[in-house]
């Protein structure tokens, strides 16, 4: 797969008590990754060629506006062995926690990115992980090797959507959003790729 294209679009639905999906970072067979529902970004060809550096995401729920849920957010990268052209495993990093409150601000259209029965997130907490932090990640190494800005979140009120940005993702082959779904809501969310 290459680069997501430009522009806001949806990057998929975690539906109703799903739950968390992925138990830890490590290893998993690509065959396990390809059968997560869990949402996510392609940011280029995986192993090689051009990649995405960033990316910012806002988040959709067809929960009632003040409710809140949590997703833990991964970069994934693909593994070939010696001599292999194909994918065979993938290395699953977290990034960090975000927790979103969901705004009482509707769709416009159903034919939209957001659709009418489907609230915007109006808040947005990011917690990084970090070799220091129980359980550990990697969003302290990808912003010191890759001299990057820390992972932001913006939540500007109103009926405007809440939106975090991952300034530099290293190189990921994907980023992964696995959200802890509760009282029957589904979660949507929407990236607009950067550069």
């Amino acid at each position: 797969m290459g680069l997501e294209s430009r522009g806001r679009r949806r990057i998929g639905t975690a539906a109703a008590f799903t739950g968390v999906q992925i138990s830890a970072s490590g290893l998993i067979t690509k065959a396990a990754f390809d059968a997560l529902t869990c949402p996510r970004v392609t940011l280029g060809t995986v192993g090689s060629g051009t990649k995405l550096r960033s990316c910012e995401v806002s988040a959709a729920s067809t929960g009632s506006a003040d409710s809140t849920f949590t997703t833990y957010v991964y970069v994934a990268k693909g593994g070939y062995p010696a001599g292999g052209n194909e994918c065979m495993d993938v290395e699953l990093q977290l990034l960090g926690s975000l927790v979103c409150t969901v705004g009482s601000g509707v769709g416009a259209t159903d034919s939209g990115v957001v659709k009418t029965s489907e609230r915007t997130v109006r808040t947005m907490a990011w917690t990084a992980a970090s070799s220091g932090t129980t359980p550990p990640g990697v969003a302290d190494y990808i912003q010191a090797n890759q001299s990057s800005a820390p992972i932001r979140t913006h939540s500007p009120g109103g009926a405007l959507p809440a939106k975090i940005m991952f300034p530099d993702l290293g190189n990921g082959d994907w980023l992964v959003f696995d959200p802890a779904t509760t009282g029957g809501s589904s979660v949507i969310f929407i990236s607009d790729p950067g550069t």
